[in-house]
This record gives structure tokens, C-alpha cells and sequence, in this order.
């Protein structure tokens, strides 16, 4: 089974997740260091070149809710990214979500904004991933994956605040609207959740957050925001009492086991830290790139590109396997048929030579009479008649209606440039055979016009040249092609007309040549 890592990257640590089997599974971190950077050198080496995707949790990620004009496909794309790039100048990892319409503004959009606006914390870690060519997928938010655990946490989706302790980065606060996040916090908690202060510690944090929500206008001052709470069932006990004192029944506590068991990790899991949900989750979802620039995932399309060119190589290597297993089976079977049409042959020519012996003596050798009447045979089967070429048309004029027929001319020639009998075109509405048993093309001319037809030449020829393509596709087809289109395009020719009142009606008279090679029956 193929292993894939999460790399999740804290300022202080980068941590290694291996997923196997749908499950993540810790195997270390490696500190923010020279040290550290050097220990993962070593690690990748030995690793290898693994799929991999970046989960940042960072405290230099910025988030910022704008309104922009509301544009729909290329503009939307455009604006967005000429926003992104004029609020988050000195990096290039940036991203940009779309809320949805403004409430008080149909005409514009809500859209949040992010970026890690200290870069270097991020690329002396890429610099080696780039360097060992790890197949890098992508570089994805922490906080934006939030709405994902949010879901598998509680149901409630308007106004929410969630609330995780990761091990490496500290206390995440995401405030979530509509299942969306619109503002997300780090900070950097020393207590460990095992103290006994470690829930106060908690609860002013996420005063913190609620007053700064109220200045960024999210949240009315008086407002009563639901808090999910996820973390251990240790912890949680803790939790309930102090929320009992504090009389804080708008928190929603969330054990972490549960949440675990819905994400299908590890069912020992019984850790505060939600770490490994996260990647889990990330194993899980694989959500869209939010940071990761083009040249970040060089190494991963090539990762893909060899895996596709493997898959082919295995589905040759098969069909060879069962292209030579058949031709196996039909040599075998093709000696048991010649053995018995040897002996068919044998039985045959002694029933011949019989019956030879029995007919009378004639003044006309028995050959000459078989050359005979396989002489008429052959002359009965070469008559050319224009059935399968008319077949041909008619199917090509039904998949092109515009192409109204108005007549039809068909004969036979021994060069695909034989002109018609009788000059050419002015014999309308007439066929003519060749009789010659000894012509090798069929050539059919037709002419027409082009029906509905409101002055637009260019889209006339463009239906004349589609039915063309398509009657040089089919088996047999030699040559077709235009001898009057409905606008002539010949320097030589000559465009006039008379100004009037415009009432005349336009056309769009057309004749084209198509030329089929005849394939004859040999006996």
C-alpha cells in the first residue's frame, strides 16, 4: 500500500505524519533549528521522495474579510488575485475564499483573505523538500480545514467558535459563520492542559478573541457566541466545572475520542492536542491547494506523470500477455483447420475425378467452360452502382440540415479528375453510369444551397467545410471538396450588386465533388 506524509509546520517544529491505510500515524517532529533542518536532511534521504502535503499552522498566517465587486469566472479570478497580491506584497503564499454575497450589497462579494506574511518560516523547510524532489501536492491552512473538524464535532454551523490546542503551535481560535471561516487566532499557550489553571488560561483567551471579533465588526459587543470546546476527556471534566462556576452554558464540549472515531483514526486516541485530526482529516478530505505556488508542485506532477506512464506500461504489458495468449489459441486452432481442409481437398478431388470420368466427350474443353462462367461471375459483380456512396451522402446531409440538395450528378471513371459527361454541372438533375466494368472511382457532384442562410458567408463555408471533414473520415472516401462555394474566394473573380431596399433575398448556392474508390471482388 502506498504511504503518503503530512508535514505539519508550527514555528517552532515540523512534524511528521506517515498515512497508511487511511490512518496517520505520528513518527516525530524536528525543531525549527539548524539542528533540526539538518536532522530532517537526513530523514528525507531516507525517507525518499514520498507524496506529501504541508499543513501550516503558523502565527504569521493573516486573515483579513474583504468586500470586492461581484464578477463571475475569468474577472472573478482576475480581481482576486490582483487584491491578493496588492494586501500581501513580500509573499507569495496567499489565498483567497469566497464567502459568498454581501448581505446589505447584492452587487458585491465577501471574500476572505490569507497569507503567511513571513514567508522564511515556510521556505527553509521547502528548500529541502524541493532539494530531495519530494512530490510536494500541496501547502494547505490549518484553519481553513477547521470547518471540516467543525462538522465532525457539532452540527451547529452560525456563529461558532472553535476551539482546538495543538501541541506545537498553542491554542487555534476560529470563528466560524455559515460553515465558513471568517477570522481565525494563534496563541501561544505555555500551560499544559493537564494544570489546574489550564481552563481559566483558556477562558481569557477566548475573551480575547470575542472582544477583537466585536472591533472587527464581526460580533456585536452583547452578543452571545457558542464556543466548541474540543479537546480530552480529562481536560473535560475540568471544563464542565469551571463552565458550572462561570455559569457558561453557551460552551460545547467536544471529546476528542469521538471526533477521532468519526475520522476513523486511531481508536487508542486519547490526547488533548488535535494535531492528528487535523492531518487526518487532511488524509481524508484532500481539500484544494490554498499556498502552494506552481513551482512548489513541480516535482509532484512529475510524481503523477510517471505513475501514468507506469499504469500504461502494466495495461501494454497485459494486453501483450493476451495478444500472445491469443495468437496461441488461434495457431492451434488454425492447424486443426488445415488438417481438415487438406482432407476436404483429398475428398473433393477424388469426387471430382469420378465424375470427370462419367461425362461425355465435348468439342469445348471443361476448363474453358469454368473460365467461362467465372468470366460472367466477375462481370455480374463489377457493375457499379452508386448505392454506398449515396448512402454516405445521405448520412453526412442528415447530420448537417442546413445543407439543403437541389440536385445530383454520379458517374464512373478510371482517375479520380474524370470530368462529367456531357461538360459538367449544367446537366442538372440527372444521373449517368459508366458502363466500363474496368472504372475505378465512383464520382458524385451535388449542388445546393445552404438553408436557413442570413448573410454570413463565413459561417456558410465553415458548414460546407465541417461536411467535407466528415465525408474524408469515412472508409473508401478518396476525395471531397468545393467547386462553388457560396462566396467565391478566387482573386480573379468579381463581387458586384445594386443598392436598394435591401428586400432581396440572400442565398447561398453551393456544388461539391466527391470522388470513392471502387473496391472490386476478385474471385
Amino acid at each position: 500500500m502506498a504511504l503518503r506524509q503530512i508535514l505539519l509546520l508550527s514555528n517552532s517544529h515540523l512534524r511528521v505524519y506517515i498515512a497508511q491505510g487511511g490512518r496517520v500515524h505520528d513518527i516525530g517532529d524536528f525543531a525549527a533549528t539548524d539542528a533540526g533542518l539538518a536532522l530532517f536532511d537526513d530523514y528525507l534521504q531516507q525517507a525518499g521522495p514520498l507524496p506529501s502535503r504541508v499543513l501550516v499552522d503558523l502565527v504569521e498566517e493573516d486573515f483579513r474579510r474583504e468586500r470586492v465587486t461581484h464578477t463571475v469566472g475569468g474577472d472573478r479570478r482576475a480581481l482576486l488575485q490582483r487584491h491578493t497580491q496588492r494586501l500581501y506584497r513580500n509573499t507569495a503564499y496567499r489565498h483567497a475564499e469566497l464567502l459568498g454575497p454581501a448581505v446589505d450589497d447584492r452587487r458585491r462579494d465577501e471574500v476572505l483573505f490569507s497569507g503567511i506574511i513571513n514567508p522564511d518560516s515556510l521556505e527553509k523547510w521547502l528548500q529541502l523538500l524541493h532539494h530531495h524532489r519530494v512530490p510536494v501536492a500541496g501547502i494547505h491552512s490549518l484553519p481553513l480545514l477547521g470547518g471540516g473538524l467543525l462538522k465532525q464535532a457539532w452540527q451547529r454551523r452560525e456563529d461558532v467558535l472553535l476551539v482546538t490546542h495543538n501541541r506545537d503551535s498553542g491554542l487555534r481560535q476560529s470563528y466560524f459563520r455559515g460553515g465558513r471561516l471568517h477570522f481565525s487566532r494563534l496563541s501561544p499557550l505555555a500551560v499544559d492542559p493537564g494544570s489546574a489553571d489550564y481552563i481559566v488560561r483558556v477562558h481569557d483567551e477566548i475573551g480575547k478573541t470575542k472582544r477583537y471579533l466585536a472591533n472587527l465588526k464581526l460580533l456585536a459587543r452583547d452578543q452571545l457566541l457558542d464556543v466548541c470546546l474540543l479537546t480530552s476527556a480529562a481536560v473535560l471534566a475540568q471544563a464542565r466545572d469551571h463552565c458550572a462556576r462561570q455559569q457558561l452554558a453557551h460552551y460545547h464540549l467536544v471529546d476528542t475520542v469521538g471526533v477521532a472515531g468519526r475520522l476513523r483514526l486511531d481508536e487508542g486516541y486519547t490526547s488533548p492536542y488535535c494535531d492528528p485530526l487535523y492531518a487526518q482529516l487532511l488524509v481524508r478530505k484532500r481539500p484544494t491547494n490554498h499556498y502552494a505556488r506552481p513551482a512548489d508542485r513541480r516535482h509532484h506532477r512529475l510524481h503523477l506523470q510517471r505513475r501514468a506512464l507506469q499504469a500504461a506500461s502494466l495495461v501494454v504489458a497485459v494486453g501483450g500477455l493476451l495478444w500472445s495468449s491469443a495468437n496461441l489459441l488461434q495457431g492451434a486452432l488454425l492447424e486443426d483447420r488445415i488438417a481438415a481442409s487438406r482432407q476436404l481437398r483429398d475428398a473433393v478431388r477424388s469426387r471430382y475425378e469420378a465424375a470427370l470420368a462419367q461425362v461425355p466427350h465435348t468439342p469445348v474443353a471443361p476448363r474453358a467452360i469454368h473460365a467461362a462462367v467465372q468470366l460472367a461471375d466477375t462481370l455480374d459483380r463489377r457493375r457499379q452502382l452508386p448505392d454506398r456512396l449515396l448512402a454516405l451522402l445521405g448520412a453526412g446531409l442528415q447530420q448537417h440540415p442546413a445543407l439543403q440538395l437541389e440536385d445530383i450528378e454520379w458517374y464512373t471513371g478510371a482517375s479520380p479528375d474524370t470530368a462529367p459527361p456531357g461538360g459538367g454541372p449544367e446537366h442538372a438533375d440527372t444521373t449517368s453510369a459508366d458502363s466500363d466494368a474496368g472504372a475505378a472511382y465512383q464520382i458524385v457532384e451535388i449542388g445546393g444551397h445552404m438553408e436557413p442562410f442570413s448573410g454570413n458567408y463565413l459561417r456558410a463555408h465553415r458548414r460546407l467545410a465541417d461536411f467535407l471533414a466528415d465525408l474524408r473520415r469515412q472508409p473508401g472516401i478518396v476525395r471531397a471538396e468545393a467547386v462553388k462555394l457560396p462566396l467565391d474566394m478566387d482573386p480573379a473573380s468579381r463581387v458586384s450588386g445594386s443598392t436598394g431596399d435591401g428586400g432581396g433575398q440572400q442565398r447561398a448556392p453551393f456544388r461539391l465533388r466527391v470522388v470513392m474508390e471502387v473496391a472490386h471482388e476478385t474471385s
